[in-house]
């Protein structure tokens, strides 16, 4: 970590889910749509897991 991945769609909508887990006691997740933040989350705890959600872009 840290890891990005970029999507690209001809859709007129489409829907986004990032699930992350990992072996530290912080993680977050962040859904950028052209640029503009449209959900971020940070969690804390043993083998944190979070997860970011935009239901439509």
């Amino acid at each position: 970590l840290p890891w990005s991945l970029t999507l690209t769609t001809t859709a007129p909508a489409a829907s986004a889910n990032i699930v992350a887990q990992g072996d530290t006691d912080t993680i977050g997740c962040r859904i950028l749509v052209d640029g503009v933040l449209k959900d971020e989350k940070t969690t804390s705890g043993v083998n944190a897991q979070t997860f970011c959600l935009v239901k439509s872009a």
